[in-house]
């Protein structure tokens, strides 16, 4: 018998309902293996309110950016916007915080959604002085550093996607591959990133952004 005792079923039910690894099974690598597919198939079912808008406009200033750093590249465009683009990011930041203050305030802000802003957060505070360090000090350059922005978020994407959502976990896996692409392909590197981004977040943002037709957990 796997367990001696009803109260030992009970628990590994209740982890098993935790998505944690229940005591009657074996740490092997198929058991660990069998946990990361049922992850991705069948994403958790807490609530989580998944902020298509933010995904959708971040994504398009990235391909606004990297499609300007090809231009550059090509010599259709001398130099950076650079302005225009602090500009516009920091408006996208203000509105992103009013946002999340609003979903908190509707009471739209369930803890796998405070898991996602937290990782995103992190990413993108690491990411963002490491773009600061690599301006001051050029020892990093703007191509690698926007094959480290995509590969970023990438990760921030599947970490979130795995537990929450499949189209954030296919726009990771995306983003991801753009990043390893742009690595070989040193003419089309930023069109590469830009494509992955455009794919990877402007189309799962809009997807959705989209009403579905029957009740899920994604609003």
């Amino acid at each position: 018998w796997r367990y001696h005792a009803p109260a030992e079923l009970r628990e590994d039910l209740r982890r098993h309902m935790a998505r944690l690894r229940v005591t009657a099974r074996e740490e092997t690598l198929r058991y660990r293996a069998e946990r990361i597919l049922h992850r991705i198939l069948y994403p958790a079912e807490g609530a989580f309110h998944s902020h298509g808008m933010l995904m959708l406009t971040a994504g398009l200033l990235g391909v606004l950016f990297l499609t300007e750093r090809q231009f550059i590249a090509w010599r259709w465009k001398r130099s950076v916007s650079n302005a225009l683009d602090i500009t516009a990011v920091v408006l996208w930041l203000c509105w992103a915080m009013w946002e999340g203050r609003r979903m908190v305030r509707l009471g739209k802000f369930s803890p796998l959604d405070r898991q996602s802003w937290i990782v995103f957060t992190v990413i993108t505070v690491a990411l963002g002085l490491l773009t600061i360090v690599s301006v001051l000090r050029p020892l990093i350059t703007p191509e690698v550093m926007a094959i480290f922005w995509n590969a970023g978020l990438s990760i921030g994407l599947l970490t979130v996607g795995l537990q929450a959502n499949r189209l954030m976990t296919a726009g990771g896996a995306v983003l991801l591959s753009s990043a390893v692409g742009a690595s070989f392909t040193r003419d089309y590197s930023y069109l590469c990133l830009a494509t992955g981004m455009f794919t990877g977040m402007v189309v799962p943002g809009f997807m959705l952004l989209l009403p579905s037709k029957k009740p899920s957990r994604t609003v």
